[in-house]
C-alpha cells in the first residue's frame, strides 16, 4: 500500500464513538494525521454537545441548591449524610431529564 493510498478516505469510516462503520458523510474527519483518521459520526458529536449540556444544568442546580442552603441555613456545618446528598443528585438528574425530554424527542 503506498502512502498515496493510505491518505484516501474510503467511503465509509469508523465511528470512534460509537464504533460502528458509517458512511463517510454522516460524520467528520476529527484529526488526520499519516494515515490515522479520527472519525467521529454526526449522531455522536450530537449526543456529546446534549450530554455537556445537560452537565452545565446539573452543574449549575447544584451550585444554586447549595447557595439556598447557605443563605438560609447559615449555621449549616456541612454535615448531609452521603445517602441524602445522593438522593439530592439523582433527583436533580431526574428533573433535568423530565425538562429536557421533549427536546429529545
Amino acid at each position: 500500500m503506498t502512502l498515496e493510498t493510505d491518505l484516501r478516505l474510503g467511503e465509509t469510516q469508523w465511528c470512534l464513538d460509537c464504533e460502528e462503520v458509517k458512511p463517510l458523510e454522516q460524520g467528520e474527519c476529527v484529526i488526520r494525521y499519516g494515515s490515522f483518521i479520527e472519525y467521529t459520526c454526526y449522531q455522536c458529536k450530537d449526543n456529546k454537545a446534549k450530554q455537556s449540556k445537560r452537565e452545565t444544568i446539573h452543574l449549575a442546580m447544584l451550585e444554586d441548591f447549595s447557595d439556598v442552603i447557605a443563605k438560609h441555613l447559615p449555621t449549616f456545618d456541612n454535615n448531609i449524610e452521603a445517602d441524602t446528598w445522593n438522593l439530592l443528585v439523582l433527583f436533580t438528574e431526574e428533573t433535568i431529564h423530565q425538562l429536557t425530554k421533549e427536546n429529545n424527542k
